[in-house]
């Protein structure tokens, strides 16, 4: 009993001295209305050492003390980081200011005429309307005037019918669709691409090499869809005139 007495009365200054070498203190914040409430997981630490802390979910702390540096530094995401000088090793409250935030950023981009879509799986070429403009084309046939990997020859010098060539295939092996429905097949091939005014198409999708298992075994070139004018986002009113 003696041994333990003896024991408890040598070994507590050092856990007198233990408690004086500990830093208690408490992180919270105030909002407009004056509310005062507990920051968790804010950054405690002195200044240029690797002494850190963080509060737990009361927003407490608990950080041995260094008699090298007076400086605490709190920092949390989102708020005004604070450095504070402690002179002695009493508990202390901290609170935080909110950092200034932007109200909002505006991100402009202007759309291409014609570009890929690096979300489609497919890699498809979409010519849009103002791409169609500097062809001044009067029908889909016409439409590829500015494309450079679409090759239209005359196949007819008389009556102007035309036939389109992808990598060096002509005639069935590229399908030609509207909305995603095969339009021009068979013997329409010939004529088919003259069937399609020039001022109804909205866009243009190309898909250049074998296509999806959607478009059928006729796509070994690759396809051509054609998107149309909608009556909703359309001209409310159009006029169309041709000389020849």
């Amino acid at each position: 009993m003696k041994l333990i007495i003896s024991a408890i009365v040598l070994m507590l200054p050092l856990f007198l001295s233990a408690q004086q070498d500990t830093l208690q203190g408490v992180v919270a914040e105030e909002n407009e209305k004056g509310k005062v409430s507990p920051l968790v997981g804010v950054n405690v630490y002195w200044l240029g050492t690797t002494i850190a802390t963080q509060t737990d979910e009361n927003g407490v702390f608990s950080i041995q003390c260094l008699h090298e540096t007076h400086s605490l530094v709190i920092s949390y995401v989102g708020y005004q980081p604070d450095t504070v000088r402690i002179e002695n090793h009493e508990y202390v409250s901290i609170i935080l200011k909110n950092a200034n935030q932007l109200e909002g950023i505006e991100i402009t981009y202007r759309k291409k005429t014609t570009e890929i879509s690096y979300l489609d799986p497919i890699k498809t070429q979409e010519i849009s309307e103002e791409e169609l403009f500097k062809a001044a084309c009067c029908n889909l046939s016409e439409s590829f005037e500015t494309t450079p990997s679409v090759d239209v020859s005359f196949t007819d010098a008389v009556t102007g019918t035309r036939q389109i060539q992808m990598l060096g295939l002509a005639g069935g092996y590229t399908v030609v669709s509207q909305e995603n429905v095969p339009y021009v097949r068979g013997l329409a091939s010939s004529l088919g691409l003259s069937f399609i005014p020039g001022t109804w198409i909205e866009s243009i999708q190309l898909t250049k090499g074998v296509g999806s298992v959607v478009n059928g075994f006729e796509s070994r070139a690759g396809q051509i869809n054609t998107e149309l004018k909608r009556p909703e986002t359309s001209e409310k009113l159009y006029l169309n005139a041709y000389l020849n």
